[in-house]
């Protein structure tokens, strides 16, 4: 699918919700439910389901899962990750009547990857989980009372899983302790139905 192709599916709501009256937040009671998912042009997404508990706070559990196979002649090579997440945010004006949230608080992500690697009649698999802890803030736009787009930037901790190794039946477990910081920033979209 080409990139201007991916744009026209995200670009369309946005203009057709743009043409509604632009209402915030906080014009429904609480607490308010949705589903959303990041922008990505990697192909990776993630499932957010935001839950507007009051005025000042917000939960939003995350889920992610993606998967690929290679095969060629008897070698095959296949991969997973699983993402499991947690972000619990403070809405920073939260008395303002307008259509734009912001908010900041703490990210949390569990990742869980694993590889399987056939060659012939040898087998060999890995897997490891890693930890993010990190900070986030934020912004969305209200279109609409159900629909918004928003924006997020975050600093990361990355705690490394140690990797086991599978090969006949024997497993090993790395001895490497490794740890990253990351900066990122994604764009998501929200649809709150209560």
């Amino acid at each position: 699918m080409s990139l201007k192709l991916k744009m026209s599916f995200f670009l369309i709501p946005i203009v057709l919700m743009g043409a509604a009256h632009a209402e915030g937040p906080a014009t429904k009671p609480f607490p308010r439910f949705g589903l959303g998912t990041n922008l990505s042009l990697m192909g990776i997404n993630q499932i957010h389901v935001p839950v507007l508990i009051n005025k000042n706070l917000r939960v939003e559990p995350i889920l992610g899962f993606y998967s690929d196979s290679t095969t060629e002649d008897e070698n095959e090579e296949s991969s997973s990750n699983t993402t499991l997440g947690l972000g619990v945010f403070y809405n920073l004006y939260p008395d303002k009547k307008e259509e734009t949230a912001i908010y900041i608080g703490p990210r949390f992500n569990m990742v869980m990857n694993s590889t399987t690697n056939k060659e012939g009649g040898n087998e060999m698999k890995t897997s490891r989980s890693d930890i993010t802890i990190g900070l986030a803030a934020g912004a969305e736009y209200f279109f609409t009372r159900a629909f918004s787009l928003g924006g997020e930037v975050q600093f990361n901790y990355v705690m490394m899983g140690k990797t086991d190794t599978e090969v006949g039946g024997n497993t090993e477990t790395s001895k490497a302790d490794s740890s990253v910081m990351s900066t990122t920033g994604m764009g998501v979209i929200r649809w709150y139905f209560l």
